[in-house]
């Protein structure tokens, strides 16, 4: 055994002592290293003509506390090697070191220079019986899941690696304590990120070596351990010699933070799905300072305020309510603060866009204990934004408003309409007394008079007839009775019923239906209509024009058609002809009509189950189609 490997040996002693802050340790351990390589040696401590035994665990006076070698080692004759050891410039004495077996020892200064480096540690106190520092420093590191690990690169040694096979549920003894053994238990994925961090560290590139990674438990879980560690000793190559570090389980800590994790990607994922913005807000006890600890991502678009920027500056958002709200804004938040109420507030903003918003926030205040905070608050939220909801109310309010109008309207109307018929059928029936009279027969000179007055009776009365079919229309009180209609006869009745009014107006009305057309329809109803069609088509028709009303089947509906030679409608107009009093051009012309007879006849069909449509052009005529559901064919 050289003088190598006493020095290897002694410095591993060295190791633990400064490792452990346990001289006896340390010198068991020498000892134990010694007689494995079948050397048995005796250390002593000789001061003042008194020598002690190092090897019966007792420690030298306590002015060996910290001595230093004064000299070289000397041998005596007997073989005994002696360190002289000074103290405080003072000799403290003799570091004496014998071979138990009586040989004389050779090339034993490396271990002489351990040797005294123990002898200061050697004199500490004796350890109390409840155990000593380094016990007590062993039961902390355990209880906190870290244990101390030495290596020695150049022998792959890893020292007091037992805690850390423990650690992991294994015997202390069940592997080899070396480096290349351990990282077998390394997960593969993490093994190579291990091994760089510590070749980084080896290369001076970073201060110490750290990484995280998984190890292989003996229940054959994988464990997660955060291993730090820092190069101690190094050859004069510049090649590790010595390596010092920790270990700590941190399997718990990464559990929690992958649930912390979980539970934060949930949060962001519903947050992203809100059509609102979800947010935590606290606030200072003297209300002077607030921050949002936490916002979902959906600020951006509904504030015009990122979340890192709300985060870093909760006022980036006050500064977007409108000016003449915000003081309204602090004091709501003061008053929610001050009673522990919800606070809830409608408000308006602008964005960073320009576009004016308005939100509403709600939130549940709490308050912060003061052993943990500030004593301030904190408020978790939600903030909607609530422009549309407005306009929507609004509008609802708006058309319950015209609805209302429209009621009255309606209302009037129909009452009204019943007023005036009693007098104008009076009107009617004594103008038509006096048209017969005989007794005394009625002047020529005042049966004109009297005609124009029947005639406008009767005009008077078809309107207030059409006024009384929209206001129950409109009401819901019309009733119809469907039945399945021949078109064919009820066609040529109306063609009949027109020529009187035609040949005045010099038009010509023409009918043409397909034989056997039958369509689900009240017939009263379905005459008012194809009456009002024919007759609109007289009456903006041209003298020797035509109307021509054309009926054919298509499918499960039964088309017909009003056609006209007359002026036509304009387009800026065309849209607006079914609207009731609407007239287009013709509103102030001498063509009597009330603009309601298309209205009337459009909510007919639809009643029926129908459509009324309109093509036209201004003076190139117009033609009116009517789509009624068809019935089985039958021949008349």
């Amino acid at each position: 055994m050289g003088p190598t490997d006493w020095l290897a040996l002694s410095r591993q002693a060295l190791l633990h002592q400064v490792t452990h802050g346990d001289a006896v340790h340390s010198l068991s351990l020498l000892r134990r290293h010694l007689m494995e390589t079948g050397r048995s040696v005796s250390i002593s401590w000789l001061a003042d003509g008194e020598r002690r035994w190092v090897d019966e665990l007792a420690p030298p006076p306590n002015p060996a506390l910290g001595a230093v070698a004064a000299g070289a080692p000397a041998q005596s004759a007997d073989g005994c090697w002696c360190l002289p050891l000074d103290h405080l410039s003072a000799r403290v004495g003799l570091l004496c070191m014998t071979a138990a077996d009586g040989d004389v020892l050779t090339d034993f200064e490396p271990l002489c220079e351990a040797a005294a480096a123990l002898a200061a540690a050697c004199g500490r106190p004796r350890a109390r019986a409840s155990g000593d520092d380094s016990a007590l420093l062993r039961m902390a590191l355990r209880g906190a899941g870290t244990y101390v690990w030495e290596w020695h690169p150049g022998t792959d040694e890893l020292a007091d690696i037992d805690e850390g096979f423990e650690m992991l549920g294994y015997a202390a003894d069940h592997f080899a304590p070396t480096q290349a053994m351990w990282d077998l238990l390394i997960h593969p994925d993490d093994r190579d990120h291990n091994h760089a961090a510590y070749l980084r560290h080896e290369r001076g590139e970073i201060d110490q070596y750290e990484h995280i990674y998984r190890a292989l438990a003996a229940d054959g879980r994988w464990r997660w351990l955060h291993e730090r560690g820092r190069i101690v000793e190094r050859s004069l190559d510049g090649s590790p010699r010595r390596m010092l570090g920790t270990q700590t389980d941190i399997t718990l800590q990464r559990e929690l933070e992958s649930q912390a994790s979980a539970d934060r990607e949930r949060l962001a994922l519903i947050a992203r799905h809100v059509p609102g913005v979800l947010y935590q807000f606290m606030q200072s006890a003297d209300g002077r300072v607030g921050w949002f600890s936490y916002v979902s991502e959906r600020c951006e678009a509904i504030f015009g305020v990122t979340a890192a920027e709300l985060t870093a500056d909760a006022s980036a958002l006050l500064r977007r309510v409108h000016p003449e709200w915000r003081e309204r804004l602090r004091a709501s938040l003061a008053v929610s603060a001050r009673r522990g109420a919800q606070w809830r507030l409608e408000f308006p903003i602008r964005r960073r866009d320009g576009a004016d918003r308005w939100l509403l926030g709600t939130a549940s205040p709490q308050r912060v204990d003061a052993q943990v905070g500030d004593g301030g608050t904190a408020w978790f939220g939600y903030i909607a934004d609530v422009t549309d909801l407005r306009e929507l109310e609004a509008a609802s309010r708006d058309k319950v408003a015209a609805e209302a109008a429209s009621r009255a309207k309606t209302e009037f109307l129909s009452r009204m309409s019943h007023e005036l018929r009693t007098p104008l059928n009076a009107v009617l029936g004594f103008s038509q007394l006096l048209e017969l009279s005989r007794t005394p027969p009625l002047a020529d000179a005042h049966r004109r008079p009297v005609q124009l007055i029947r005639e406008a009776g009767e005009h008077l009365l078809t309107m207030i007839g059409d006024l009384l079919d929209l206001t129950r229309i409109e009401s819901g009180h019309l009733r119809l009775q469907l039945d399945s209609v021949a078109l064919s006869p009820l066609v040529d009745e109306c063609v009949a019923l027109m020529q009187a009014q035609a040949a005045a107006a010099q038009v010509n009305v023409i009918g043409a239906t397909a034989a056997g057309l039958l369509v689900r329809a009240d017939r009263t109803r379905l005459k008012q209509i194809l009456l009002n069609l024919l007759s609109n088509g007289v009456k903006y028709n041209r003298s020797g024009g035509a109307v021509t009303l054309r009926a054919h089947g298509d499918g499960a509906f039964v088309v017909i058609e009003v056609a006209d030679t007359g002026v036509g409608i304009a387009a800026e107009h065309l849209g607006r002809v079914f609207e009731p009093f609407q007239r287009g051009a013709h509103g102030h012309s001498t063509i009597e009509g009330t603009g309601i007879g298309l209205a009337v006849s459009r909510s007919l069909a639809e009643l029926m189950g129908g459509t009324i449509d309109v093509q036209s052009q201004a003076q190139q005529g117009s033609q009116f189609t009517l789509r009624l559901p068809s019935t089985q064919q039958c021949t008349l």
